[in-house]
C-alpha cells in the first residue's frame, strides 16, 4: 500500500554505477544542522526511490596484443537519482531546520538570503564524462576510471578516479 519505502531498500548510486560520484554520492541527502560546509557539502544519503542511468562508451584501439587483455574507452555516464518519500519532505516544513550553508547555523539563529532545506532532493541531469581503462589480470578484472563531473547539484558528492577490482567465476 501506500507505506514509505525503508532506508535499506532505497537506492544509492554512485561509484561503479555513476562513475565520476562516491559510493551513494548522487541523489538525495540530509544535511544536519549544525555541520559547516566547505567545498562539497556533506550531509547523510537517504536513498531514492526512483534512479534512471545510462552509459555510452566507446572502445579505443590500443597498440598493444589481444592477449595482454588491457582495453581502454571513453564514456559519458548521465541520468538523475531522486524522490522521497512525502514523509521524508515534512522535515522541510519545520523552518528550523534550516541550514545557513555559510555557517551551518540553523536559519532561526543565523539568518541568511541563501538558507536551504535539510532535505535535498531533485530528479535533475547529472552527466559525467571520462576515460576507463580495464586490465583482466591472473587475479581478476582491474579497473581504472578517471571521470570529470559536467553536470552535478551542489549536494552531490564527486570523485575524479576510482579503481576496482573483482573476481571471475
Amino acid at each position: 500500500g501506500g507505506d514509505d519505502i525503508r532506508l535499506q531498500d532505497r537506492f544509492y548510486e554512485g561509484a561503479d554505477s555513476f562513475r565520476g560520484f562516491e559510493v551513494a554520492g548522487v541523489g538525495p541527502r540530509y544535511l544536519q544542522p549544525g555541520t559547516q560546509f566547505s567545498g562539497q557539502r556533506s550531509g547523510q544519503a537517504i536513498g531514492a526511490k526512483l534512479y534512471a542511468i545510462g552509459t555510452a562508451e566507446i572502445k579505443l584501439p590500443l597498440p598493444l596484443p589481444k592477449e595482454y587483455g588491457i582495453r581502454a574507452s571513453l564514456f559519458s555516464d548521465f541520468g538523475t537519482v531522486g524522490l522521497v518519500d512525502d514523509g521524508n519532505k515534512l522535515i522541510n516544513d519545520n523552518l528550523d531546520l534550516w541550514i545557513n550553508p555559510e555557517t551551518g547555523l540553523k536559519c532561526v539563529d543565523s539568518p541568511s538570503a541563501t538558507c536551504i532545506k535539510p532535505i535535498q532532493d531533485d530528479l535533475s541531469l547529472r552527466v559525467t564524462a571520462g576515460v576507463s581503462v580495464s586490465w583482466d589480470s591472473p587475479f581478476g578484472p582491474v579497473r581504472f576510471d578517471f571521470a570529470k563531473v559536467l553536470r552535478k547539484e551542489d549536494y552531490d558528492r564527486t570523485e575524479g578516479f576510482r579503481f576496482s577490482a573483482g573476481t571471475t567465476f
